[in-house]
């Protein structure tokens, strides 16, 4: 929470490591996300996912972030992209920003987020 509710600016989320994966194997991760002021160069809702695994360091290059569509006050279905972790392991990046401290009340939802195993064989096989 940020903007006007705190007169601060708010920069957070949530990380979650998902362990016991096969490199060998592809993956796709689905959820929602909703936030109570569209998305602009001043607030921001951000679904990540890092291939190596890490959960230390949410600036790291090797993090693949989206961004939610300029929606807000409704859930935006999130799919996406195949990955392939690089180990092991894959690491699900949530957060959410303002960088403004009077304006509106800036919250930030996130909902049902899966990592789902996706097939990866030829078609009819």
């Amino acid at each position: 929470i940020g903007g006007s509710a705190t007169g601060k600016t708010a920069d957070g989320g949530y990380v979650q490591r998902v362990a016991g994966l096969s490199k060998a194997e592809t993956y796709r991760l689905t959820g929602k996300g909703r936030s109570t002021w569209p998305v602009d160069d001043k607030h921001s809702c951000f679904i990540g996912f890092d291939p190596t695994g890490q959960d230390e360091d949410p600036n790291a290059g090797t993090i693949r972030w989206d961004v939610l569509p300029s929606l807000h006050g409704v859930f935006v279905p999130y799919k996406g992209e195949p990955i392939r972790p690089i180990a092991d392991a894959i690491s699900v990046w949530l957060r959410a920003k303002t960088t403004l401290t009077q304006d509106y009340r800036f919250e930030a939802d996130f909902d049902d987020f899966a990592l789902h195993k996706v097939a990866s064989r030829a078609p009819g096989k």
